[in-house]
């Protein structure tokens, strides 16, 4: 084995061109993390408002559960086809029904049948009727049990309003069963 011969450099670099050279330190790592008191309480508003904002919309995506399953097998009876229009009719006015009496108290809705039922629907939005008068026949004659000739792009024309009608109407109360008290019991303080 041969050593290498010629001058070496103290520091070991073999180079006598880097003679006396020092080598370039770099500074240590900047931090991009905010140094100032001011930004941290800017970040940890905006942390609060995301939160915030991000819980709201989840409790509304909660809240508004049924009207999708509402939409859902509205859907699913428009589709049934091989089934008789009258039992399609019929379970479609009992959907609606479930959906106001999720939507709005109990003593408000249940009671209602016929003419005062389709006044109450097209009264809860202010906008607009969502029902024409063709529909709302369609929707009385299911609930009296009368067979009114109708095909299927009536019954699709009605489901449209009724999906609007799901979609848009303003929820009154939000109540839950369990929230509310037996009406025999009193509650003692």
């Amino acid at each position: 084995m041969t050593t290498p011969t010629g001058p070496q450099h103290e520091s070991g670099f073999g180079n006598l061109i880097l003679k006396g050279i020092e080598e370039v330190v770099l500074p240590l790592k900047v931090s991009y993390f905010p140094q100032t008191v001011g930004w941290k309480i800017l970040a940890a508003l905006i942390l609060l408002w995301v939160t915030y904002y991000l819980f709201r919309k989840a409790r509304k995506w909660w809240q508004n559960r049924y009207r999708r399953e509402a939409l859902r097998r509205l859907q699913a009876t428009v589709e049934e086809r091989d089934r008789p229009v009258s039992e399609r009719l019929a379970e479609m006015a009992e959907l609606l029904k479930a959906t106001a009496l999720h939507a709005y108290p109990r003593e408000q809705v249940a009671g209602l049948y016929g003419g005062e039922w389709l006044v109450f629907l097209n009264q809860q939005t202010a906008a607009q009727d969502y029902f024409s008068k063709k529909s709302m026949h369609l929707l009385s004659s299911s609930a009296d049990q009368q067979q009114p000739i109708v095909t299927d792009e009536q019954v699709s024309i009605l489901a449209g309003e009724m999906a609007c009608w799901i979609k848009r109407h303003p929820a009154r109360q939000q109540h839950s069963p369990a929230a509310e008290e037996p009406s025999g019991q009193e509650s003692q303080a």
